[in-house]
């Protein structure tokens, strides 16, 4: 393991004096220094070459793929149309757990073979999927003494796991087959030199042209995890390659050369490189500045790679800065405790760190300008519409008093479970209706829940992903129409009505949604805020974000008076509206019923108030 260690080390060092040399060659070629712009009204999109470039990491592949789905999600609802990442870029890059992304990204699909197989989503929840196989764990102290004792001499992991992984993914596909120009990173042990393994070479020539999954082997093969692959590319040859991080971690430098090289008459080069994390300083000086051997093991080799990685960026800057062509170069990275660098930590609550990360970055400046980007782009090169907001307009900014702030991880607001109040749904009809707003663009995050006998029966209105979902785990869910994400951080209001087994929803004034398939049950009731019930499905569905004026009425109320209170929130005192809870009191224990004084909220585990 150490002589490994040893290796990466040396390579890292001549990386280092081969990007220093690259920074300072860049500044000599460039007589006519521009600073690169992004004002887009002054690019020819025409002449603009796209590239996006995926770090190596391991299980921090989690945090790009994750940034990739939601920008295919958010360009998909832009435009009212499905958008792939690869219809986004023009070579799409990638190292090692990148590599497995870019890759993935570009499989053809078997019904249509110029659509990818898989959305970015679907390779997010790779991760998430396959981690135990890709990375077994051993349980108990002696597992773990002999197996610390074995890797000294051999790879952390069996390389079945992973070859089973990429064997169901990529199945008998070709390099050649990629949708999108794909690079891959890899190192020849035979030739003792980085290798590009190139879809656009690969058409051209059987020798290097490889399977899919056998090019996603070559790339990963990290030192100290797994062993190297041994694979055959189409002409018979063996090749022997390990993990492409080991020279080229970050492959934006390497993609960008093929940009230049292949397409030297454009004047723009669109350039998004996405990190897998790096370690924290503070961290990094307090638990490694005094640390032995052992100590050392679990992070010197992603440090290497995260310097190495660093350093390529630091190229790429300084290139954009004072290239004689316009490089629009954006880095998208984020810290991380010194635990979740770790390319083989799978454990739970890491993996929920990584998706928090993801998902912060989704939400920087950095990710919009990407988006703002490539949105102009599909409008002006490609003449994509973008989504009209006739159908469900975006909700008004609402700015009066105070809204309850739910912090997404234990915190909501409950009418306790009584048999006889009007919650229990299956008594008749009722209309609940509010404002919320919120950021997160993850897996279900319940808005209202409403009692019913079973968990499973519960009706149940949500967020998906960023989209309204109604419905109840026994019976299956419904969507709304216009695919509008509603995770954009802006106030919008909903009501949602059930009369008999019709159930509908209203969004910003306008019907967006029905079914007449729920089958209600009259044995229990209550309503939550926020949350689901324990044990139900889907399970711990906190919802991140603020709600407002929440109303709940005892008939199903009808198109005219939703948009009345979407357009101006009015109050109207009536014997059918049976609860208002405004959230503007400072009481922290409970939300006060203004119509009655019965079903005052309960407010769990303290959520704050915050001022509009």
């Amino acid at each position: 393991m150490l002589n490994n260690l040893i290796f990466k080390g040396n390579m890292v060092k001549n990386l280092s004096v081969i990007f220093v040399s690259l920074v300072y060659a860049s500044f000599a070629y460039a007589s006519n220094f521009s600073l690169y712009d992004t004002e887009l009204n002054k690019l020819d999109l025409k002449k603009t070459v796209r590239v996006l470039a995926i770090d190596g990491g391991g299980i921090r592949g989690i945090i790009p793929a994750t940034i990739l789905a939601n920008l295919e999600e958010k360009l998909s609802a832009e435009f009212n149309r499905k958008i792939h990442i690869c219809d986004c870029f023009d070579i799409i890059a990638g190292t090692s757990t990148g590599g497995i992304i870019a890759l993935a990204l570009n499989v053809p699909s078997e019904e249509n073979r110029k659509l990818p197989k898989y959305e970015a989503k679907e390779i997010a929840q790779l991760y998430e999927k396959e981690r135990d196989k890709i990375f077994p764990k051993k349980w108990g102290f002696v597992g773990s003494l002999l197996d610390s004792i074995k890797n000294t001499l051999d790879p952390k992991y069996p390389s079945q796991g992973i070859e089973e992984v990429l064997q169901k993914y990529f199945k008998g596909h070709k390099l050649q087959e990629a949708l999108t120009r794909t690079l891959v990173m890899a190192y020849n042990l035979h030739q003792n030199k980085h290798t590009l393994l190139d879809s656009k070479e690969a058409k051209n020539n059987k020798s290097e042209d490889f399977l899919m999954r056998d090019a996603a082997r070559a790339t990963s093969a990290a030192p100290t995890y797994l062993s190297a692959a041994n694979i055959k590319g189409m002409d018979e040859f063996e090749h022997s390659f390990i993990d492409g991080g080991i020279t080229a971690n970050n492959p934006t430098w390497k993609a960008f050369e093929v940009a230049l090289k292949d397409y030297p008459d454009m004047e723009q080069y669109f350039v998004v490189s996405l990190g897998t994390g790096k370690a924290e300083s503070p961290n990094l000086h307090a638990q490694l500045a005094k640390g032995g051997q052992f100590n050392w093991a679990r992070y010197v080799a992603p440090m290497m790679m995260d310097s190495a990685s660093h350093l390529v960026h630091e190229a790429m800057q300084k290139y954009a800065k004072v290239s004689p062509k316009k490089v629009f170069y954006s880095r998208l990275q984020t810290r991380l405790p010194l635990e979740a660098t770790e390319m083989d930590n799978t454990d739970h609550l890491n993996i929920k760190t990584l998706l928090n990360k993801a998902r912060e970055t989704t939400e920087s400046t950095k990710y919009n300008k990407v988006f703002e980007f490539l949105s102009y782009y599909f409008e002006r090169a490609e003449g994509y519409s973008r989504r009209q907001n006739n159908n469900i307009p975006r909700a008004l900014p609402f700015n009066q008093g105070m809204a309850l702030s739910l912090n997404g991880i234990n915190q909501y607001a409950e009418i306790p479970e009584i048999l006889d109040t009007p919650f229990a749904v299956g008594k008749g009809a009722f209309t609940v209706e509010a404002w919320f707003k919120t950021a997160s663009l993850s897996d279900v995050k319940c808005i209202f829940r409403f009692g019913q006998a079973s968990p499973h029966s519960d009706a149940t209105v949500a967020l998906q992903y960023g989209k309204i979902i109604f419905g109840c785990y026994s019976i299956g869910w419904s969507g709304c129409s216009g695919n509008l994400l509603l995770s954009d951080d802006k106030w919008h209001h909903i009501a949602y009505t059930r009369d008999g087994n019709i159930q509908t929803v209203y969004l910003d004034g306008i019907e967006a949604g029905q079914d007449n398939k729920y089958d209600p049950d009259i044995k229990s009731g209550y309503l939550r805020i926020g949350y689901n019930t324990p044990g139900s499905s889907p399970e711990d569905a906190y919802f991140p974000g603020h709600i407002k004026n929440v109303r709940f009425w005892n008939i199903a109320r009808n198109l005219s008076e939703k948009q009345n209170n979407f357009d101006a929130n009015n109050l109207t005192l009536s014997n059918d509206l049976i609860a208002y809870w405004s959230f503007n009191e400072e009481d922290k224990d409970k939300a006060h019923n203004l119509v009655t004084d019965k079903y005052h909220l309960n407010l769990i585990n303290a959520p704050a108030r915050v001022k509009l």
